[in-house]
């Protein structure tokens, strides 16, 4: 399962692939892990962090478990003031994560692994 988190400002993509399924966790793990590489772009003013999602799967609006692991592991954690806005269903158009990071990933995979021949 991959989770994109692009930043509009840098125009830098990150990719976090997992075996799990799209849970909350795994969404939260994947922005906590972004925000605390040593080697990202850093903001004049971190106190504040807006995450822009669609409104569906781990990150829906609706969904309890992921504004709690937002809470605890982002907001609690670091301090920071943590903002959610979702795009409406059905207008992942606007989400540039689909244009800019996963058409290029969906591209990437669709060609045949490697697979070493063993002999």
């Amino acid at each position: 399962m991959p989770y994109g988190i692009y930043d509009l400002v840098h125009n830098q993509g990150f990719v976090y692939v997992g075996t799990s399924s799209d849970t909350a966790a795994f969404a939260v793990d994947a922005i906590e892990r972004w925000f605390e590489r040593k080697d990202r772009p850093r903001f004049a003013n971190e106190s504040k962090l807006l995450i822009l999602c669609d409104s569906g799967g781990s990150n829906g609006y609706r969904v309890r478990n992921w504004k709690r692991q937002l809470q605890q592991q982002l907001a609690d954690r670091y301090g920071i003031e943590v903002m959610v806005c979702h795009y409406p269903s059905g207008d992942s158009k606007w989400n540039p994560i689909e244009h800019r990071l996963f058409s290029s990933i969906s591209l990437n995979w669709a060609g045949k692994p490697y697979v070493p021949s063993i002999g």
